[in-house]
């Protein structure tokens, strides 16, 4: 005996029930993260390698006195590493921010890591204690495992460059920015970006160490 054809209203049906089963069935799995800070730390790591490539490679500093042989000092004016970059960033400042940046502040959402590039305490007009130059590319031997930017402190409300593994990478893992899904958005030094728990930064080994 021939069969009869599904109806529409059959199919329809039929399209609801496996859908919801799917639904029930399938582990829920989050959303993925918002790819702004994805997208600014590729261009903030690709503008340090262009930095990198111009000046003998050399990164730019995480902060400097400004003019030429000024003596180490404390307390002083200083020009950070988003400074340096802004140039290699078709002089736009709007990929030093994230929008998902709850916090809103004048300088940037990001970071610099001090184990590679130097200074930690410092921001865009202020330098706390002398002024550290950054590793030489030949200390750096596994570019794609360290770190050099990555999102700012998630506790710390000023307009810090930080060291961006201060006070966590040790002893509290807390302060790491965790507003992506439990996770962060860093840069590395040949360039690419990547999401990462704070776990996957220390272990199997430190990035924030070359």
């Amino acid at each position: 005996m021939k069969r009869k054809a599904l109806s529409l209203l059959e199919l329809v049906v039929v399209c609801g029930a496996s859908m919801v089963l799917c639904a029930i069935l399938l582990p829920l799995r989050p959303a993925p993260p918002p790819p702004t800070c994805l997208r600014n730390l590729k261009m903030i790591g690709l503008a340090a390698m262009v930095y990198f490539a111009d000046y003998d490679e050399v990164l730019p500093p995480s902060a400097t006195p400004p003019g030429a042989g000024a003596p180490p000092a404390d307390h002083v004016a200083a020009i950070t590493w988003d400074e340096l970059l802004l140039p290699y960033l078709r002089g736009s400042p709007a990929s030093l921010h994230c929008s998902c940046d709850p916090r809103r502040l004048p300088a940037r959402t990001y970071a610099a890591n001090a184990w590679v590039m130097g200074t930690g305490f410092c921001h865009p007009g202020w330098l706390r204690g002398r002024a550290r130059r950054p590793l030489p590319g030949d200390r750096i031997p596994d570019p794609a495992a360290t770190i050099l930017f990555a999102e700012r402190w998630d506790r710390d409300p000023r307009r810090v460059l930080g060291r961006a593994d201060y006070h966590f990478t040790w002893d509290n893992p807390r302060q790491y920015n965790a507003d992506h899904f439990g996770g962060g958005y860093v840069a590395f030094a040949d360039g690419h970006a990547q999401w990462l728990t704070y776990q996957q930064t220390v272990s199997p080994r430190n990035r924030w160490r070359p």
